[in-house]
This record gives C-alpha cells, structure tokens and sequence, in this order.
C-alpha cells in the first residue's frame, strides 16, 4: 500500500473522532518459533496470559496434497514454544482456546466425518465438537460435547468464554436434527456439561464477558419483522454465569444480509457491538451501542471505513475501556485479489489510533485477544509464511472514568 493510500485511510478513521491521533498503537513485535512445512497459519485462536500469549490454529502445509499425511494443528505460546496437545488421533478443526480464572486452558475443537484429514475436509462444518483442559501440563481425556452441524465454527467470531470459577461457556449457531439453532452450553470446572440452551437462530453467533458473572450472546438470527433477503442481530444477557438469560433483544433489523459474527466489547459503562453488512461493492461495518443491562441499542456515531471490500471484523478490549477493532479487507477483487489488516482503537467511541499491517496477503490468518493491560494482534506473515508474529500495545495509561 503506497504511503499516500495509507495517509487517506488513516484520515477516514480520523474523521470520525475530535480526539488528535497518537503515536503508533501497535509495537513489541515478536516471533514465535518457526513453524515448518507450512503455507501459512490459519484462524488463529489466541489467549494472553502476563506476558505469555498462546495461540492454537491450524496449519496449511505448502504442498496440499500433503494434507493427508501432515499434521495440520499447532499449540504454541510465546515466551516458550510448542506446548504438549491432547491425547488421540484428532484432526483439531478450527480449534479454540479459553483461559479461565484458575489457570487452566480450555481447548474446544470441531471434527469432521470425513478422517481422511484431506484438503475438502475444510471446505464443510464440523459434524461434532471436543473439549479437553490443560491442567498442571496434562491434558484431560477429550470427550465429545455434541454432534450436528456446526456452522462457522472457529473460523469467526468469539465462541468461547471462560470465567473465575473455572466455569466454561461455549456458542456456536449449529443445524441439528431437527432445528437450526444457536446451541449454549455451560461446563463445569471438569468440563462436564451442566446445561445446554436452544435458541431460534442462524449462521452467527458470539459470546463474550462483560464483568463478574455477566455475559452476552449475540447471533443473528430471523423474525416476522425481518425484512425480506435481510438479516438482523440479536443479543441476551446472563447476570449469573448463564443459568439464566434475558429475552432477546433487537440490536436491529437491515434489508442486507450481515457477513461476519457480532462482536462486542465493553468501553466503560457501555457495551459496543460491532460487524460487517454486506452491500452491493463494499461491506461495511454497523456499530451499535447499550447498557450492560441491556436497555435500546441505539447506532453508534463511531465510524470505521477502509477503501476496499471489507469481510471480516474482530475486536479485544483492555483496562481503562480502550477496546481494539481489527479488520479484514480486499484491496482488489481482479486476478491477484490481495488481502489487507487494518487495525483501529477505539475509546470513548473516538477512534486514537490505527496502523495497516506489513506482509499478510491472505484471509483468516489473524486473531485478537487480551488481558487487562495489553491486547495482542497475532498474525501469520506471508513472507516467511513459516513465523507467527504477534504485535502488541500497552494501556499503561491512568484510567479515567467517562
């Protein structure tokens, strides 16, 4: 991208804020151990633990057909190296990793009916989901938490959410036997399962804590008032660790279909929601905003653009209410289609700060994720396609109430 594109587009972004950009958010970059025999490392799922960040994804070896006798599944974490994986002969479709208060790794993975571990096997959802925990470096015995058809499983959006009590929270829209659904499950500490929820849904679906005991879901899904060809999004609220959920409440309704999962942050006293609705060239991003209480969800004034196809949205919050949006985008849609990550943060609804990122050409090799001080861009660059390279910012900033 030439520096007067990347001029443009920071002064987009800048627009939609009366804060004065600041220095560049995005430092510390670091490399993993290289990662042999891979094209490149896709849908990375990412935990930040102090100043360890630990990524599960899957890799894509350069030669394709090399996909039915290689490995096609990494655990890693910086500062460190591999970590050990759990035990049997799995494929590890798209796998997610959650860290929960007492220091154990959650890891809840799709597999495929097809175990021939081909390349085809990526094109189709997963027909059944595993859960295993990583406590005091063994793995538990991996157990199988349903069967079905699990749609966008992994590859968007935030499914996974752990809390202080060792409790695991899962979503994932699913196509079971008899209804197309948005399927909630609760596991305890030893990752028995302790409740599961169906709710009327359809191809998205996000989960994310918002203080203490409090989560949302948030998925789209259809109603009477839903127009025709268009889509709308939904969020519930759980004050208590999901034994209970609110009724659902509208975030809105659109003539487009959306294109990417809702995702949402909390800033403060306010909950953002955020994702990409297709249109006839260009998606774009909605942005919405509510109480934690979950009163009206009203548009938000934040405005995010980026001068190509955008398709993808993901985000991570740290302390003081900053939270970080990253986003995917086609820069041309001809015979090189080439791939761009542009990444935003975001407080008090003002955009401060953004940066596009070096060497990724490709879709579906970047995750976010955070703790209370840092959020951390993990991303797989193109060239070497062999190194994962992570990028972080730090919120060392006094905090200030709103």
């Amino acid at each position: 991208m030439t520096s007067f594109r990347r001029a443009r587009l920071t002064a987009l972004l800048m627009s939609a804020s009366a804060l004065p950009a600041q220095a560049p958010i995005w430092d510390r970059f670091d490399r993993f151990p290289a990662l042999a025999d891979s094209l490149q490392v896709r849908w990375p799922s990412v935990v930040v633990i102090g100043d360890t960040v630990v990524v599960a994804a899957n890799l894509f070896p350069t030669d394709t057909a090399a996909f039915s006798r290689k490995n096609t599944f990494t655990l890693v974490r910086s500062l460190g190296g591999p970590l050990p994986i759990p035990p049997g002969p799995f494929t590890f479709q798209h796998p997610q990793i959650a860290s929960d208060g007492r220091g154990n790794l959650h890891m809840v993975w799709g597999e495929p009916r097809d175990t021939t571990k081909s390349f085809a096997l990526w094109l189709v959802a997963p027909a059944s989901l595993w859960h295993s925990v990583l406590r005091n470096g063994r793995w538990s015995e991996p157990h199988k938490l349903l069967s079905g058809h699990f749609l966008n499983w992994g590859s968007d959006g935030r499914q996974l959410a752990a809390d202080a009590s060792g409790r695991l929270h899962i979503v994932s829209p699913a196509a079971l036997s008899n209804e197309l659904a948005i399927v909630y499950l609760r596991l305890d500490a030893s990752g028995t399962v302790e409740d599961e929820v169906h709710w009327a849904g359809g191809n998205y679906a996000t989960i994310t804590s918002v203080g203490g005991d409090s989560l949302i879901v948030a998925y789209t899904s259809a109603d009477s008032l839903t127009p025709r060809s268009g889509s709308a999004m939904f969020s519930r609220f759980s004050g208590n660790g999901g034994r209970i959920w609110n009724s659902p409440e509208v975030i809105t309704r659109s003539a487009r279909r959306n294109i990417s999962p809702v995702v949402v942050e909390r800033s403060y006293s306010e909950l953002h929601a955020l994702w990409v609705e297709g249109g006839a060239e260009f998606g774009q991003i909605r942005a919405f905003t509510a109480h934690p209480s979950l009163g009206a969800w009203t548009e938000s004034p934040t405005k995010l653009a980026v001068p190509g196809v955008l398709f993808r949205v993901m985000s991570a919050s740290a302390k003081c209410g900053d939270y970080a949006v990253v986003m995917e985008y086609l820069v041309s849609m001809k015979d090189d289609p080439r791939v761009r990550v542009f990444g935003v943060r975001v407080r008090n609804g003002g955009v401060i700060g953004s940066e596009v990122f070096p060497h990724l050409e490709t879709m579906g090799n970047v995750g976010i994720a955070s703790d209370d001080n840092s959020i951390r861009i993990v991303f797989s660059a193109v060239n070497p396609g062999t190194e994962i390279i992570t990028s972080a910012t730090a919120v060392s900033r006094p905090c200030v109430s709103k």
